[in-house]
Parts: C-alpha cells; sequence; structure tokens
C-alpha cells in the first residue's frame, strides 16, 4: 500500500486499457471487413444499403423473399465507435452496444437460415418437377416414336402383300393358259 504500488497498478490498469483497445480495434477491422466481403453476385445484405432480395417462387407470382439484415451493420458501427479506453463508463457502454451487436447476428442469422431453407426447399420442388416433366416428355416422344414405328410395319406389310398379290395374279393367267394346252 505504498505509492509505488499504487503506480503500478494504475501502470498495470493503463496496460490492460491499451491491450483491451488494441483487440477491439482488431476484431472491429475484421468484422468490419467481413461485413464489408458479405456478398454474392453483387448482393450483401448485411450492408447498410441493403434491400430485400425478392425471387419468383412459382408461375402464380408467388415470391419468396431473402430480407436486408442492415440492422447487423447498424449494431456493428454503434460497437465499432465504442471507446473502452477513456473510462469504466464507456467500457459498460462498449460492452452495452457489443450485446447489441451480438444479438443482432443472432437474429440476423435466424432469419437467414429460415430464409436459406425456404429457398432450398423451393429449389429442390422446382428441380423435381422438371425431373418430371423432363422424363413426361422423354416418354411421350418415345411413345410416338413406338407409334410411328408401329404404323411404317404396317404399311411395308400391307406393300408386301399388295406385291405378292400381284404375283398371284400374274400367275393366274399363265395356269390358265396352261390348262387349255
Amino acid at each position: 500500500y505504498n505509492g509505488t504500488n499504487l503506480i503500478s497498478a494504475a501502470s498495470v490498469a493503463k496496460t490492460f486499457l491499451a491491450d483491451t483497445n488494441a483487440v477491439t480495434l482488431t476484431m472491429t477491422s475484421q468484422i468490419a471487413n467481413f461485413i464489408r466481403q458479405a456478398s454474392y453476385n453483387g448482393t450483401n445484405l448485411l450492408s447498410s444499403a441493403s434491400a430485400a432480395k425478392t425471387f419468383l417462387a412459382d408461375t402464380n407470382a408467388v415470391t419468396l423473399t431473402m430480407t436486408s439484415q442492415s440492422s447487423v451493420n447498424a449494431a456493428f458501427t454503434t460497437f465499432a465507435a465504442s471507446d473502452v479506453t477513456t473510462s469504466a463508463t464507456s467500457a459498460a457502454l462498449a460492452l452495452t452496444s457489443l450485446n447489441t451487436f451480438q444479438q443482432a447476428v443472432a437474429t440476423s442469422l435466424g432469419a437467414n437460415a429460415a430464409e436459406t431453407r425456404t429457398l432450398t426447399l423451393q429449389s429442390n420442388f422446382v428441380n423435381a418437377i422438371v425431373d418430371a416433366t423432363t422424363t413426361g416428355l422423354g416418354a411421350i416422344v418415345d411413345a410416338d416414336i413406338g407409334k410411328a414405328s408401329a404404323a411404317v410395319q404396317a404399311l411395308q406389310v400391307r406393300q408386301q402383300l399388295g406385291i405378292q398379290s400381284l404375283s398371284i395374279a400374274n400367275q393366274q393367267p399363265s395356269v390358265l393358259l396352261g390348262l387349255f394346252r
């Protein structure tokens, strides 16, 4: 409890705050990069300017929507602006904004998972319909080819019977003339 120990404790606290600030800055930089790079086909549902994306689900114009998750970016922006080095009050406010950010991420993940599952189920359904349609069309084409083949064979049989009957008819006068000889 002498002055030296108090100075050491203050020095340790100052070092701790500086280290905490460095970790916080590194973490916020990584999160900012993640949010900035979280895009697919030019769409980033986490950005502050993001809007919901709507997809056509069927031929009746029913749509499915991926909602904007810009609340994650808003909560992160508040957390990133927090200062943990000035006082215990500012550190407590930073912790509160971190908890708010964590809740926004959890809510966003839940919504995104549900919407992704809906889109996946719809995609599987559409693929099943496409496969069934392809199979059905293939069967129709095969049936038409079989029908056409049977018709061609029937015509060939008629032609052969016609040729045979002409051959028999041509032989009849020779037989009759042979009887008169």
